[in-house]
């Protein structure tokens, strides 16, 4: 059975197609989907992307909506141009009846060549250009943590739990959805960065998260020196050297990864992000700056011993380490 026309007192709604494949795509649509709000106008969010119209909750496919359902059609966000549509099943002609609305695009083409509009409010065009739409919407920020991670330790063997950290980790970031960005204490080069690692890089980067998320010890080691609070998570079974530096430095939140509960680590990074955190992560910082300057003493006085007899000849090396010294 062929859709019967739409007539003056079909119900009206709206189609809204785009890509919705950035966070600037989102909140453009989240504008549109609050104007229609206002107006009263219900709709269906239609993206591009399969994949995307498998994870935004209740989202059809552009070529399988019915034109005859809508008296809106909404193209929202990004590059737009007629073979854009076409390969995305997206045919206007058939949304004659519609008023067809452009929000926020880039049209590819002259709009003398391609403009299938009613109402057009490009972001830029040959006719005009506009600030994004992005700028209507509310600036929120929340806590940003840094993650810095070593996935495996060969010489731990068993008592390794690393893949157990890994995940707690980047529970709390998923359930709590926090702005998370990867910290690496790799040198030279690490994957994070462009420029050769540092402690001056990595210090600069330390300094701007609220809290550290880590099971690797000079990352719980710089992020104190800087004065950042660090939820660690020792990655060995049984604990090993992160604990031992947690406790001599008085650090207070280390904890076990074959042991650690949600509960726990919630109550660990509500810590973190106080300010009484802050203020212990600077008082441990200052106290290890004056303790570490025993190391030094004790080490100096190494170097001025006189020289130790030396042997004629060194004992000779097995074949396997011969092999090895290759």
């Amino acid at each position: 059975m062929s859709p019967t026309a739409p007539n003056a007192n079909s119900p009206a709604r709206a189609l809204i197609i785009g890509h919705f494949s950035t966070v600037g795509d989102i909140e453009s649509l989240e504008a549109v989907k609050d104007w229609c709000a206002s107006a009263g106008l219900p709709f269906d969010i239609a993206p591009y992307s399969k994949s995307l119209q498998a994870r935004m909750d209740g989202a059809i496919s552009p070529a399988q909506a019915d034109p005859l359902r809508y008296s809106h059609v909404i193209v929202v966000c990004g590059p737009c141009y007629e073979d854009l549509l076409h390969r995305n099943g997206v045919r206007l002609e058939e949304y004659q009846h519609c008023h067809k609305i452009g929000v926020n695009l880039t049209m590819v083409a002259p709009l003398a060549e391609w403009n299938p509009f009613d109402v057009l409010v490009e972001r830029d065009s040959d006719r005009a250009t506009r600030a994004d739409l992005t700028f209507t919407r509310p600036i929120e920020r929340g806590s940003v943590v840094g993650r810095c991670v070593v996935k495996r330790q060969r010489e731990y063997g068993a008592r390794q739990r690393h893949n157990e950290t890994l995940a707690l980790i980047d529970d709390l970031i998923r359930r709590r959805n926090l702005a998370s960005i990867e910290i690496a204490t790799d040198w030279p080069s690490a994957s994070t960065l462009v420029a050769n690692n540092s402690s001056t890089i990595l210090s600069s980067i330390l300094s701007r998260v609220d809290v550290l998320l880590t099971n690797r010890l000079h990352g719980f080691v710089y992020a104190l020196r800087n004065g950042v609070p660090v939820l660690a998570i020792d990655a060995v079974a049984g604990g090993d050297k992160l604990t031992r530096q947690a406790r001599a430095l008085g650090w207070p939140v280390c904890l076990q990864a074959d042991t650690a509960t949600t509960a726990e680590i919630d109550r660990s990074f509500a810590w973190c992000l106080s300010e009484e955190a802050r203020s212990a992560a600077k008082a441990v910082s200052a106290a290890a700056m004056e303790a570490a300057r025993a190391i030094e003493e004790e080490a100096a006085a190494a170097l001025v011993l006189p020289p130790k007899p030396r042997p004629a000849r060194l004992p000779p090396r097995s074949a396997w380490e011969l092999l090895f010294r290759r």
